[in-house]
């Protein structure tokens, strides 16, 4: 039951870091009148940071962090 939580946590980390990057670029966008080039950045730099993460995190996982 406990790897199951963990297992949520990342699927939480995941989603919040990509809506988080995309939101921010969003907002970015907003500001500075440049749509959609600060969104697809934002975007990517929170699909880039969610995949470290998760690499990160499923390592210490296994090895029963």
């Amino acid at each position: 039951m406990a790897l199951l939580g963990k297992v949520g946590g990342i699927g939480w980390f995941v989603g919040a870091t990509i809506a988080l990057g995309a939101y921010g670029g969003h907002w970015l966008d907003g500001q500075f009148d440049t749509a959609p080039v600060l969104l697809i950045s934002g975007l990517a730099l929170g699909v880039a940071t969610a995949f470290v993460g998760m690499i990160r995190l499923l390592g210490a996982i296994r090895r029963g962090r």
